[in-house]
């Protein structure tokens, strides 16, 4: 039983279809969770995109409207989000919650970490696996999930507010990251060495503890 967040943008509109394609073959039940935020305006035409998808793989959607006026907006979206996965999740006893996090929202994170001057462990990143939270794209590019989308014609909804730099995320992906990818590639590759190297790091700490 599998907790699916999506938000009608093309990352969880392409794992969803995945999943579709091989949910009979491994017995798997989703049920889709959708945050409406309205923080752009296409966010009704982006959950009514997800209550179609629901209708047309015969999947369960669970809508909700979120009301986050207020500082720290990223920041509390996601404590928001997830505190809704995971009461849902606990309430059905499902067994995962999958997040369409992809490689390029690694690299972000990694960059914003790498200008903190964060620590090793902060260098962990986005968790391919955390508690019952699975991210299975994150070694996915977006390139190669637009591919996807396009060569299966599927549909999605652009948010607006990706396109909104005073969001430090945004920021990041929009100017920093093009240009470290045309002046500076292997800075790039350095942010994933760090990456491995806590992954390594850590599972070795694990090991010794226990």
């Amino acid at each position: 039983k599998l907790v699916l967040a999506i938000s009608g943008g093309v990352d969880s509109v392409v794992l969803l279809d995945i999943l579709n394609e091989i949910k009979e073959r491994y017995s798997i039940y989703i049920t889709l969770i959708h945050i409406n935020y309205g923080m752009h305006p296409k966010a009704e035409l982006a959950e009514d995109l997800c209550r179609n998808l629901a209708s047309k793989y015969s999947i369960k959607i669970v809508s909700k409207k979120a009301d986050l006026n207020g500082p720290n907006f990223e920041s509390n979206a996601r404590e928001f989000r997830y505190n809704v996965f995971n009461k849902y999740s606990k309430k059905e006893h499902t067994d995962y919650i999958l997040t369409a996090h992809h490689k390029d929202d690694q690299i972000e994170t990694l960059q914003m970490k790498f200008l903190d001057g964060s620590d090793w462990v902060s260098f962990l990143g986005i968790r391919q696996e955390y508690g019952n939270i699975i991210r299975p794209m994150l070694n996915i590019t977006k390139k190669e999930i637009l591919l996807y989308a396009n060569k299966k014609e599927l549909s999605w909804i652009e948010d607006s507010s990706n396109m909104n730099i005073s969001y430090r995320r945004n920021n990041i992906r929009l100017n920093i990251i093009p240009e470290i990818r045309k002046n500076n590639p292997a800075h790039i590759d350095n942010l994933m060495q760090k990456h491995y190297d806590a992954i390594k790091k850590i599972s070795f700490l694990k090991d010794r503890i226990t």
